[in-house]
C-alpha cells in the first residue's frame, strides 16, 4: 500500500504538471520556477490549477481504493510455499527492476528518486540566484577583455521593450481577424522614421528565464550555458559608454533579472505585490518613463522596459473599464474556436487574452509617444520582442505556456528607427526568420557597438545574416 500510494500520488502530480507545461518538464524548468516564486504566487498557482488538482486527487483516491481492494484479495488467497522456479522468477524480476535504474529515462520516472532530483535542482537554483551578484562582479572584472566598443559615435537612445507571453498569432497587424493592435498601429502610422514588423520571429524556449538567457547574452541553443560566463547586453552597453536605465512591471526580486537591474545606473520597479495578481498594468509605466526622459539626455543611453505583458491572469492586464472583446461569442474567432471544439472556459480565456494584447498595444503606443516627444532631437532605436508565446486555444483546450505547441514560441517583434528630420514612412513587413536567441546581436547593432561576440552572420539586422549558418 505504501508503494501504491507513492506511485499514485506521483502520477497525479505529474498529470497536473504535464497539463500545465504541455509536456513532462525537465527538473531544471520546475526548479527555476520554484526558485523564482513566493508563497503568494504559489497559492495563486494552486487556485488557478484547482480543477486539474482536484481531478488528479480524485483519480489518486480511486486508484488507492482499488489497491486496497487488491490487498484484500491477496490476503484471502490460499498460501502456498515458494517453489524454486518462483524464487528464480522473482530474483530475475528484481534484477531487471534494479537494472532499469541505470537507464536515465526510466530513472527519471522513478517516483522516489524523481523528486529527490527535483529537490537537488531546486537547491542548486536557489544557490545560483544567491550567487548571481558575485558572479556578475567577477564577470565585470573581466570587462576589458570583452572588447565592447562604439562603432557609431553619434549620440543616440536605444529602448528595448521585453514583452511577456505575447503571441504574434493574436496581432491584427500580423493578420489576426480581431483588431487587437489598433492603438499601436495608429502610433506607428504617426511616428516619423521607419517601423519594421517581423512576421517570422520565434523564441527558442517557451518559458521566460531560459528564453531571455539566450536573448540577452551570447548564449545560443547550441551553447546554452554561455550566459553564465558572458555579459548580458546591459553590461556590454555600460562597457561601451552607455548610461543604462531599467524600468520594470515585474518583481524586483526575480533572480537574474533583479541582478541585472541592480547594475543599471537607474532602476525603477512599479510592481510591489504578487506580480501575477498585481493591479499594476503596463500603462502605469508611462509616468516613470516620462520622468526618466525628462532628464537631460546622455550622449549614449539604453533603456530596458520589462513588461508584464500578457502573462496570466489575463483579465488583470487591462486598466478597469477596458475590454473590447469581453463577452464576445459570435465573431469569426469564436466561430472558429467552436468548430474546433474549444471549451467555454478556453474561449473566455481567449477573450481575456485578446483584451490583454489590446491593452499592451495601448501601453506601448503611449510609451512610444513619450519617447518620440522627448528624444526627437537625436537618433532613436526602439526594439520590442516577447520572451515567448502563449497557447490559448490555438491548438487544443489549454491556456498557458506550452512547450508542445508552435504557439508557445510564436512571438511578435517590431523595430522603430528614427533620425532627426525624418517623415513617417509606410510600415515595413519583414518576413525573414528572426530567432530570438540572436537578439543580443541585433541589440549590439542598434547600440552601435561591437564586442568579441558580435558576428554579422549572426545579426538578424545585418544583410549578411543567415539563420541556418549562424553559430
Amino acid at each position: 500500500m505504501l508503494m501504491t500510494t507513492f506511485f499514485v500520488l506521483d502520477c497525479a502530480s505529474q498529470g497536473v504538471i504535464r497539463g500545465f507545461f504541455g509536456v513532462s518538464p525537465q527538473p531544471n524548468v520546475l526548479a527555476e520556477a520554484l526558485a523564482n516564486t513566493n508563497t503568494a504566487e504559489a497559492s495563486g498557482f494552486v487556485m488557478e490549477q484547482r480543477w486539474p488538482i482536484f481531478k488528479g486527487l480524485a483519480w489518486a483516491i480511486c486508484l488507492m481504493l482499488l489497491g486496497w481492494q487488491g490487498r484484500k484479495v491477496w490476503a484471502e488467497a490460499p498460501k502456498r510455499p515458494y517453489s524454486r522456479p518462483a524464487f528464480w522468477g522473482m530474483a530475475a524480476l528484481m534484477t531487471f527492476t534494479v537494472l532499469l535504474h541505470f537507464n536515465p529515462s526510466m530513472l527519471g520516472a522513478q517516483p522516489f528518486l524523481r523528486w529527490g532530483v527535483l529537490f537537488s535542482s531546486h537547491a542548486e537554483a536557489q544557490k545560483e540566484i544567491q550567487a548571481f551578484e558575485n558572479q556578475r562582479k567577477a564577470l565585470w572584472r573581466q570587462h576589458a577583455a570583452w572588447d565592447a566598443h562604439l562603432v557609431d559615435q553619434r549620440p543616440h537612445t536605444v529602448v528595448v521593450f521585453i514583452g511577456e507571453s505575447d503571441n504574434r498569432l493574436n496581432w491584427h497587424l500580423l493578420g489576426y481577424p480581431r483588431d487587437t493592435t489598433q492603438p499601436l498601429q495608429e502610433a506607428f502610422e504617426k511616428l516619423p522614421g521607419q517601423v519594421t514588423l517581423f512576421s517570422n520571429a520565434t523564441s527558442q524556449q517557451a518559458f521566460t528565464l531560459p528564453s531571455l538567457k539566450l536573448a540577452l547574452t551570447p548564449a545560443t541553443s547550441e551553447q546554452p550555458d554561455l550566459w553564465k560566463t558572458t555579459p548580458d547586453i546591459t553590461f556590454m552597453a555600460k562597457e561601451a559608454g552607455f548610461y543604462t536605465r531599467w524600468l520594470s512591471n515585474q518583481p524586483s526580486n526575480d533572480g537574474w533579472f533583479a541582478a541585472i537591474a541592480r547594475d543599471a545606473d537607474e532602476k525603477v520597479f512599479i510592481n510591489n505585490g504578487n506580480w501575477r495578481d498585481s493591479s499594476s498594468v503596463d500603462r502605469d509605466l508611462v509616468k516613470p518613463l516620462r520622468k526618466m526622459l525628462s532628464q537631460a539626455a546622455r550622449p549614449y543611453e539604453l533603456i530596458v522596459i520589462h513588461l508584464l505583458g500578457q502573462h496570466f491572469h489575463y483579465e488583470l492586464r487591462c486598466p478597469k473599464g477596458i475590454g473590447p472583446f469581453s463577452g464576445v461569442d459570435d465573431d469569426p474567432v469564436m466561430q472558429d474556436m467552436k468548430r474546433a471544439g474549444r471549451k467555454d472556459s478556453i474561449r473566455q480565456s481567449r477573450n481575456e487574452y485578446d483584451n490583454a494584447v489590446y491593452c499592451g498595444a495601448q501601453a506601448n503606443a503611449e510609451m512610444l509617444q513619450a519617447i518620440s516627444e522627448l528624444r526627437n532631437d537625436r537618433k532613436i532605436s526602439v526594439l520590442y520582442f516577447s520572451d515567448h508565446g502563449q497557447e490559448v486555444g490555438h491548438n487544443r483546450n489549454f491556456s498557458g505556456h506550452s512547450e508542445q505547441d508552435a504557439s508557445g514560441y510564436s512571438i511578435p517583434m517590431w523595430l522603430w528607427n528614427y533620425q532627426p528630420g525624418q517623415k513617417p514612412q509606410k510600415i515595413h513587413i519583414e518576413t525573414k526568420k528572426f530567432p530570438l536567441e540572436y537578439a543580443d546581436q541585433a541589440m549590439q547593432h542598434l547600440l552601435g557597438i561591437h564586442s568579441k561576440w558580435y558576428e554579422k552572420k549572426s545579426d538578424p539586422l545585418s544583410a549578411a545574416f543567415n539563420a541556418e549558418a549562424a553559430h
